[in-house]
């Protein structure tokens, strides 16, 4: 009645190899690891003075050869590796900087235009507003008290 029964644990799921040179990494050092390892067991098996002989030594020679060469292959995918890196951060800070760029130039747009100024004024008693629009190289003036009209067309 009073025992809590401890909580199951799950195994953590095996973390999957994405890049494809981590990939081609994995299937080499299986394959060197099976190599080296009957090579170990065929000195081994053979004995200490057979693996002084012509014979073992052409055995140990291969070992050496196939490790070298995986050695090798290690020192080529990590280059690769580093190359992709750097080629990807390139990449983002083009990316980056392009962003900054057009933000930028949006912000001088903005800056560049004028704003639109709108003043609120009483006359007569009355409530009017007066609208001053940037067009180009001049000024949209525009006046109301109810309807927005262009100043000449209200007042000429």
């Amino acid at each position: 009645p009073g025992k809590s029964e401890a909580p199951v644990r799950k195994s953590p799921t095996p973390k999957t190899v994405k890049s494809l040179p981590a990939r081609a990494l994995k299937r080499v050092k299986q394959a060197v690891k099976s190599a080296l390892k009957k090579t170990r067991n065929a000195g081994r098996t053979v004995g200490r003075k057979l693996s002084k002989s012509k014979v073992g030594r052409a055995v140990s020679r291969s070992a050496k050869a196939l490790r070298d060469k995986y050695l090798a292959k290690i020192r080529n995918l990590r280059e690769l590796h580093r190359k992709q890196q750097k080629e990807n951060a390139d990449r983002r800070a083009g990316r980056d900087e392009k962003e900054r760029d057009k933000k930028d130039r949006e912000d001088q747009q903005q800056q560049q235009t004028p704003p639109t100024v709108t003043a609120a004024f009483s006359m007569s008693g009355e409530g009017h507003r007066m609208v001053l629009r940037p067009i180009e190289n001049d000024v949209d003036v525009r006046m109301a008290s109810k309807n927005l009209m262009p100043l000449g067309d209200q007042y000429s």
